[in-house]
């Protein structure tokens, strides 16, 4: 595949620039259209989302986190590190 994956911080690195890559490659894919679309990408289409999709847990947004609940685990993100080793090593006190 091309390389435009290898630099994670490469601030215009979207969607469209991997299906554009995708195709120069010659990876094939299936385009499956979508009935009802939420725009999640700025507060106003989130909060619109979130009343038109029911979920079972209430959380309270965080800017510099995200949390991310499945069945049977939890999967969280930090923008900070120090804040996730400290979790870490918290967790860890615990058990």
């Amino acid at each position: 595949m091309s390389r435009l994956h290898e630099n994670p911080e490469n601030q215009p690195l979207n969607d469209v620039s991997i299906i554009n890559a995708m195709i120069r490659d010659g990876i094939s894919f299936q385009i499956k259209p979508v009935e009802k679309w939420f725009d999640t990408g700025n507060v106003d289409g989130l909060n619109k989302a979130r009343k038109e999709i029911p979920d079972s847990f209430h959380i309270l947004d965080k800017i510099e986190e995200s949390i991310y609940i499945y069945d049977d685990f939890v999967v969280k993100f930090f923008a900070d590190q120090n804040l996730s080793d400290k979790r870490v090593f918290r967790a860890g006190i615990l058990k």
